[in-house]
């Protein structure tokens, strides 16, 4: 009811009400009992308290309040909400899986090295090991006095290739298809988030408007116990009258209350959709209104449901990463080739502490002004292999499992049909809610001002004396199921246009280029 409608009704009541006492010239002692008259009737205190803590409620909310459209909340829903870069953080470990399957084509290098220093004395035997001289002298005095260290240094590499693997095409493909599930997994969980963020704004928007309605109703009502309770003390009217008045302000005012209680839950829910910032109180920005039509036909939105979905498209590709993964273990059955190349350095270093003892030079003696103090030996090692792997009997465990792999395949196969159902259902079901919305937002219109005119009316005629209380607080009640069955329309009207979008796989507007930012920051 607008501002100055309500103001006309309540100077009309109030001159209706004083033009029906001097016409029929109700006289005061009408109103008393054996000369004693009868307490006056004051409005109620608690009415008055409840509606003080409500302003202070309403003012903490518009204090702390945040005004949002629609496509704003898509577009923060995309770029902000943590469920969308889970899901992202998902699809990067499957890249990274297929980068590590298909790096196993490469070699393997490796590279050690072992170093060793021993200190020895009197270490005869390890003299005549390591010494490189091909003749010593058998006397005592063709033996060193003392060997004083001995150090080995033997690094060593190895090439490894395995060159001929079976197994491992099947394995990258049946990575490459997962990978493909997980793309398609993030895009349903970003529609999925884009229809939360778009049916949470239209519930928001839906009590923003019901608390507008019936705040304007319980003003009137307000007013009608105002001009009751004056009557009953003028004795024009009966006790009866007042309290059902009454009643029904105490109810409407109880409606409020509630509604602003689902307001709080519903600035909540789109405050987690958006990640909006603690303690922020989420509003939806101007009053309810419809989003547009849907243009396609029922078998159409279908057929393209049916086309574009991604979750009939992730079971497929699953289905497929499991059949690669049986092929790749059938396959192991068979032969594995691969070459190795390795190289090994040997440095044998000795040192002595008293040198060698004179010798013959004849026979290979030196002479005591030659005594070396070490000796060193070096050599290297090459070697290049083929080797042969054959897992010829396994006693049919890979068999079995793969056996298994393919079921589970098949079972993917079966869920991809039952998408298949489950989409052509959703469809037919936001078709259905969409066309018989756009019949009620008709008739609900003609119902808010149906209820509105008959309630002004009825009240207009009680308080001229010509109707009773019992038709102005019917009259009130249809006015508040009229009200919010409008506002239920709408909102039906917008569930279902944003449902037809989502269930046919297509995007609202602004939704692609926030995504695309989205994953730009994700990377």
């Amino acid at each position: 009811m607008m501002p100055s409608m309500l103001n006309s009704f309540r100077l009309g009541t109030v001159v209706s009400s004083l033009i029906f006492q001097i016409c029929f010239q109700i006289p005061v002692l009408s109103f008393s009992i054996d000369g004693r008259k009868a307490p006056r009737y004051a409005e109620s205190f608690v009415v008055y308290k409840v509606e003080q803590k409500l302003k202070k409620l309403i003012q903490n909310i518009k204090s702390r309040s945040r005004l949002v459209t629609l496509s704003e909340a898509i577009e923060q829903s995309l770029l902000k909400n943590p469920r969308l870069g889970a899901s992202y953080k998902q699809l990067q470990q499957n890249e990274w899986n297929l980068i590590a399957v298909r790096r196993q084509w490469y070699p393997n290098f490796e590279f050690a090295q072992n170093n060793s220093y021993n200190i020895l004395s009197n270490g005869v035997r390890n003299y005549n090991k390591q010494i490189p001289f091909k003749t010593l002298k058998s006397t005592s005095t063709a033996l060193p006095t003392k060997i004083s260290n001995l150090n080995t240094l033997t690094p060593s590499i190895k090439l490894s290739w395995t060159f001929f693997d079976p197994s491992r095409s099947p394995n990258i493909n049946s990575s490459i298809e997962e990978l493909r599930a997980s793309e398609l997994l993030f895009n349903v969980e970003a529609r999925r988030i884009v229809l939360e963020a778009q049916l949470a704004f239209f519930v928001l928007q839906e009590q923003q408007q019901l608390i507008k309605n019936y705040q304007t109703i319980l003003n009137s009502t307000s007013d009608q116990v105002a001009i009751t309770i004056a009557n009953f003390n003028a004795g024009n009217s009966d006790i009866a009258a007042v309290e059902q008045i009454r009643t029904q302000q105490l109810q409407n005012l109880n409606l409020l209350i509630s509604t602003y209680n689902n307001l709080a839950i519903a600035s909540a829910n789109l405050a987690d959709i958006i990640s909006a910032d603690p303690g922020a109180f989420v509003l939806a920005a101007g009053e309810i209104a419809l989003v547009g039509e849907w243009k396609m036909s029922l078998n159409e939105t279908i057929m393209q449901a049916e086309r574009m979905r991604e979750e009939v498209q992730v079971s497929l590709a699953q289905s497929s990463s499991l059949n690669w993964t049986a092929t790749a273990i059938k396959n192991s059955y068979y032969p594995k080739l691969k070459i190795d190349v390795s190289g090994t350095y040997v440095n044998l270093n000795t040192e002595y502490e008293n040198g060698f003892p004179d010798r013959d030079t004849s026979i290979g003696t030196i002479s005591s002004k030659e005594k070396p103090s070490s000796s060193e030996q070096t050599t290297w090692d090459n070697r290049v292999a083929l080797g042969l792997t054959w897992k010829i009997f396994d006693g049919g465990i890979n068999t079995a499992q793969a056996q298994a792999k393919q079921y589970a395949a098949q079972a993917l196969l079966e869920q991809a049909a039952s998408n298949r159902l489950t989409i052509a259902k959703e469809v037919e079901t936001a078709y259905a809610q969409y066309e018989s919305s756009k019949l009620a937002l008709l008739t609900t219109e003609e119902l808010v001002k149906s209820a509105s005119n008959a309630l002004l009316s009825v009240r207009a005629r009680f308080n001229n004396g010509f109707s009773d209380m019992t038709s102005v607080v019917q009259a009130t009640s249809r006015s508040i199921d009229a009200s919010r069955e409008h506002a239920k329309s709408k909102r039906n009207y917008n569930d279902a246009v944003a449902s037809l979008y989502r269930f046919s796989a297509q995007w609202p507007d602004d939704a692609l280029p926030a995504l695309s930012k989205r994953v730009q920051n994700l990377k």
